[in-house]
């Protein structure tokens, strides 16, 4: 996970999907693709990136999020010289069936995963999991937005954040994970006519923020362990760094 946050397009403050209001539900705009392919935990989606032509191409023919966008033109630009050394890694946009209608309506409010696993657990500590759950509606259909990717680049999510030591609730959680400035996750919240992910902020808390919205980007990438020499323990004081 990246130290820093990322400028796309001039901006340090990016959305996580740019889209007009209208009187559409908008609960697809919570993914990082839409529109291709269903990316299932049994069948990930592949985005292979080419350091030739620095192309990266989606293998289920989805449509980007500007996250994602910003996402792969800040590896473009920063990473390319050492895509050698990075290695595809698996990064979950949990669009698993919570509670709710999931056929959303204007009014009607659809819950994903990771707010009954954090939120629903009755314990500031949550229910996190570092495996992304059936990616299916409450129908058990699959849906063509969000789920599992396999690719270079992605964000962490809010079950990681809270099996790091970030409490729901309690603004005390002082670490790593904790910046002076709040960051996407890439773990969608609820949609109704709008639609939200988790967001970290700087007081060291969750919240729902729309998709509209613009804060701050913070990548995470997966170096592959074979000829890697490293030294640092890992911790805040002695982080690890790749000689």
């Amino acid at each position: 996970m990246l130290d820093d946050n990322i400028t796309y397009q001039g901006k340090t403050y990016i959305m996580f999907n740019d889209f007009e209001y209208d009187d559409t539900p908008h609960h697809d705009k919570v993914g990082f693709t839409r529109g291709g392919d269903s990316c299932s935990t049994d069948n990930p989606c592949g985005v292979t990136y080419n350091n030739v032509t620095k192309e990266f191409t989606n293998e289920n023919g989805g449509t980007n999020s500007d996250i994602k966008n910003a996402l792969e033109e800040w590896y473009k630009t920063n990473l390319n010289d050492y895509d050698e050394q990075i290695a595809y890694g698996l990064f979950c946009n949990d669009i698993s069936y919570g509670h709710g209608n999931d056929d959303v309506g204007l009014t009607d409010e659809l819950y994903y995963g990771a707010y009954e696993r954090l939120y629903s657990s009755g314990t500031k500590y949550g229910n996190p999991t570092l495996i992304c759950p059936k990616q299916l509606d409450s129908k058990g259909q699959a849906r063509t937005y969000g789920g599992l990717y396999k690719t270079k680049v992605g964000l962490i999510t809010a079950d990681e954040l809270n099996m790091g030591g970030i409490s729901i609730g309690d603004v005390s959680n002082q670490n790593y994970l904790r910046r002076s400035y709040s960051y996407w996750t890439a773990t969608p919240y609820h949609s109704t006519i709008y639609a939200f992910v988790f967001l970290f902020n700087s007081t060291g808390d969750f919240i729902d923020y729309d998709t509209n919205g613009n804060d701050n980007v913070v990548p995470v990438i997966n170096l592959k362990t074979d000829n890697i020499s490293y030294s640092g323990t890992g911790i805040a004081s002695d982080p690890i760094e790749i000689e």
